[in-house]
């Protein structure tokens, strides 16, 4: 592995760990609108991997997400991964959200090394985003080798409510 591939694996663990202090309120205290939720995903791979989907930021601001969870659930536990997961309340209203989608595990190191052995993919993007009253919306994705995606389903009907971020291979 490069530098510079070294380097955004830390930045990105570092990241992870500072997301941790995200308090953002999606739906203010006084707010008596409508609302919908937003839904993170995480699935279990082989060992201690995961993947996480999740939405990671609405109008630019850090929300608690799945990696969050994820991480205060498998502290302390070393290498053993305990899949979090989240879901928030938000206003109806044209938002910004940022979703992501990455693989996951329990300590840095082991995503250092995933990164080494190309075993490690993720995406982020940002979309505009304005969703229906009384609807639950989960992030899905798919991670590989030849590149990767996340975006927004309607859960109850699946059918695909956003556009569609994409990296090309990674």
């Amino acid at each position: 592995m490069d530098m510079k591939t070294l380097r955004v694996a830390l930045l990105a663990a570092g990241a992870l760990l500072a997301a941790g202090c995200a308090s953002y309120q999606a739906v203010p205290d006084d707010y008596a609108g409508p609302t919908a939720t937003l839904v993170d995903s995480a699935f279990q791979d082989v060992g201690n991997k995961g993947r996480i989907f999740a939405v990671t930021a609405i109008d630019g601001n850090p929300i608690y997400d799945a990696f969050d969870d994820s991480s205060n659930k498998s502290s302390g536990r070393g290498f053993m991964l305990t899949l979090g997961h989240a879901y928030r309340k938000v206003p109806i209203r044209p938002m910004k959200l940022t979703l992501t989608g990455s693989h996951y595990t329990a300590a840095p190191i082991q995503t250092i090394f995933n990164q080494l052995k190309g075993a490690h993919h993720s995406v982020e993007g940002t979309i505009d985003f304005t969703p229906e009253p009384d609807r639950r919306y989960v992030v899905r994705g798919e991670l590989g080798p030849e590149g990767s995606s996340v975006w927004l389903v309607d859960e109850r009907t699946l059918e695909v409510v956003s556009e569609k971020i994409t990296s090309n291979k990674n």
